[in-house]
């Protein structure tokens, strides 16, 4: 494994805790909420950089864990979007097509990838359980068509 794909895990590992401090600075200390906001924003903008840089150094099959990678910061980065900011119903196809996207990514990734096949495993298990989440969201919207 190329230090910048394990630098590129290793920063995903720190958003478990960084998700722990958002929920207990939203409950207890809703005022620094925006803390959990810029290190977020932080971590995603990190990963996404060191995961281009681990797709321009990776020569073999490590190259689709990199795009692996890549695909799932996007799709989370198009949620986070859509669950903070531009809560707006178009939003919710936009989602989709990067959720899509994302899941082509992984069942390549798993396809051309012999050793490292857990990353695209574990993205392909969060990416369904968002897209699930999401797709109750715009089931419970009450979009009216009239």
């Amino acid at each position: 494994m190329t230090p910048s794909i394990k630098g590129t895990v290793y920063l995903l590992m720190t958003m478990i805790p960084l998700f722990i401090l958002g929920y207990i600075l939203s409950v207890n200390y809703e005022q620094m909420f925006f803390i959990f906001e810029w290190l977020l924003g932080v971590v995603v903008l990190s990963v996404f950089v060191l995961s281009i840089k681990s797709i321009r150094e990776a020569q073999d099959e490590r190259k689709w864990i990199a795009v692996s990678i890549l695909a799932f910061i996007l799709q989370f980065s198009v949620l986070s979007l859509f669950l903070g900011p531009y809560t707006f119903y178009p939003m919710i196809y936009i989602y989709y097509c990067f959720a899509v996207m994302a899941f082509i990514v992984f069942f390549k990734a798993l396809q051309r990838n012999g050793t490292l096949r857990a990353l695209p495993i574990t993205f392909l298990i969060i990416t369904g359980a968002f897209t699930v989440y999401v797709a109750l969201i715009n089931s419970l919207w009450g979009k009216d068509w009239i």
